[in-house]
């Protein structure tokens, strides 16, 4: 039983696509029962971490008080020390988490180091994480900054099919629905 208690996936050995349908299902069977904010959120970003096969998932939270956006939720390869320092400013640099955010814009990085983009790539990330491929999708309620969903890829190149887009937004959308929920 101490297995079980180590491993707080709802979806089991689901990866792919079959991870993505049966999160949709249960999260949406969740929203309309008396689930806390936590677990639906949580589920969302396991649904999008499993279901994309991403290396790294990081749900960050705003802290108002200070204007920073912060890890709270973490899945796949997160050290402490990630865990610890990956946060930000929001609406101090025009960076791509600051511009996701800012702008309720979904980001969707393919290569990190491509010149068009490479100065909006920020210090704290290079030399935290460093990846070049990751996607950054916001989650903004009524022009309010909550937080982000942050996953990256070890592949280069494009990290998201055009459907597995549409997915993400869906996923992304469900956490709105969530947060007005509660």
């Amino acid at each position: 039983s101490g297995e079980q208690e180590t491993d707080k996936s709802f979806l089991g050995l689901l990866n792919g696509e079959e991870a993505v349908i049966a999160g949709l299902h249960d999260i949406t069977n969740v929203l309309l029962g008396k689930a806390l904010l936590n677990d639906i959120i949580f589920m969302i970003l396991e649904t999008m971490y499993r279901g994309f096969s991403f290396h790294r998932g990081i749900l960050c939270i705003m802290d108002n008080k200070t204007r920073k956006m912060g890890a709270r939720f973490t899945l796949g390869s997160v050290s402490q020390h990630i865990m610890d320092n990956f946060w930000f400013d929001v609406g101090q640099s025009s960076d791509v988490f600051s511009k996701a955010v800012t702008g309720n814009q979904d980001m969707i990085i393919n290569n990190a180091d491509d010149p068009a983009i490479k100065d909006r790539i920020p210090k704290w990330y290079r030399n935290l994480i460093g990846m070049s491929s990751f996607v950054i999708y916001p989650i903004v309620v009524k022009g309010k900054p909550i937080g982000i969903f942050y996953a990256d890829k070890k592949t280069q190149g494009n990290i998201l099919s055009e459907n597995e887009i549409n997915q993400m937004k869906i996923l992304r959308n469900l956490a709105l629905l969530a947060i007005r929920q509660h």
